[in-house]
């Protein structure tokens, strides 16, 4: 991957193997695919409660607790769930035509990106903080990888990670 201001943007890759930090991941079940409403809300509020905990975004974002935008209906989601079966950890992965319609497009464009291809757009992976440190994300990243190959993307667009 290479990274350009806010935004990264590489191939689409193989899944990696992860190292130590994947030792505690049989404390946790997933990622699950999931489309059910009931799921679908408690990532939205999952999400919230990462951001707000980890100072990414203000309280007066979530007026409602939850946190969601227009490309969630048409989006695949994931779910990491612990061993009492609590959310513990979600993505997302939206698929685009082009690279003007993947969520926060204006920072590729700003790039001066030029791809050709459907996109696959990995967003909103969150964790929370008692399911830290467990090789959660690289999971996450990776099941949101493996579904941007299934569809057809040659191209993964993640906002950078800071």
């Amino acid at each position: 991957m290479f990274g350009r201001d806010t935004a990264e943007l590489g191939r689409i890759g193989e899944p990696r193997t992860l190292g130590s930090a994947g030792t505690d991941r049989v404390a946790c079940r997933g990622p699950e695919l999931v489309t059910d409403a009931p799921t679908l809300e408690a990532i939205y509020r999952l999400r919230a409660a990462v951001w707000l905990e980890t100072g990414v975004v203000g309280k007066a974002a979530f007026g409602d607790g939850r946190w969601s935008d227009e490309h969630d209906c048409a989006a695949m989601h994931w779910v990491v769930r612990d061993d009492a079966g609590e959310l513990v950890a979600a993505g997302r992965l939206s698929l685009h035509d082009g690279l003007a319609d993947v969520p926060e497009a204006e920072a590729y464009a700003a790039a001066g990106l030029e791809l050709e291809g459907r996109i696959g757009a990995p967003a909103n992976l969150v964790i929370a903080a008692t399911a830290r440190g467990r090789g959660l994300f690289l999971q996450l990243a990776d099941a949101q990888n493996a579904a941007g190959r299934a569809a057809g993307c040659s191209w993964c667009a993640r906002p950078r990670l800071t």
